[in-house]
C-alpha cells in the first residue's frame, strides 16, 4: 500500500497548481489517480503478457477478447484506487503532516513517477521482442 501511496502522492504532486476548470478530472487527486491507474495497466499487461507466453506459448494481444478485457481491468483499477483515495479519503491522510515518510523532494517523487511508466512502456516493448525471437 505504500507503493501506491507512493505514487499517488508524487503524481499528484505535479498537478496541484494546474486548475483545469469544469473537466471530469478538475481535481488533482483524480488526475493522479488516473495516471497511476495507467502505470500500474502498463506493469501489470507486461507480467500477464510474459506469463501468458511462458505458460502458454501464445502472443496475448493476438486474443480477441483481450481488448475487451483490458480495458474493464483499467476501469476497474482506477474505480479501486478513486474509492480508497478519494471516497475514504486516504490521499489527505497521505499528505498529512503525521504520515511523512517519503523523504524525496517533490521533483525528484515526480521522476521517480515518470520513470516508472517509461518503464512500463519498456518492459511491454521488451516483453513483445522477446516473444518475437522465440516464436
Amino acid at each position: 500500500m505504500r507503493f501506491l501511496d507512493f505514487l499517488i502522492y508524487y503524481t499528484t504532486a505535479l498537478y496541484v497548481n494546474k486548475p483545469r476548470g469544469n473537466l471530469f478530472w478538475d481535481s488533482p487527486i483524480k488526475r493522479g489517480t488516473f495516471n497511476v491507474t495507467l502505470t500500474l495497466m502498463l506493469w501489470l499487461f507486461g507480467i500477464i503478457m510474459l506469463l501468458y507466453f511462458l505458460i502458454f506459448h501464445i502472443n496475448i494481444v493476438f486474443i480477441p477478447y483481450i481488448k475487451i478485457i483490458l480495458p474493464l481491468f483499467g476501469c476497474l483499477i482506477y474505480q479501486i484506487l478513486a474509492y480508497f483515495y478519494i471516497k475514504k479519503k486516504r490521499y489527505e491522510f497521505v499528505s498529512s503532516s503525521s504520515y511523512k515518510v517519503f523523504k524525496f523532494g517533490q521533483k525528484a517523487g515526480a521522476a521517480i513517477c515518470f520513470s516508472l511508466f517509461i518503464g512500463g512502456i519498456l518492459a511491454i516493448l521488451s516483453v513483445e521482442v522477446l516473444m518475437e525471437l522465440f516464436t
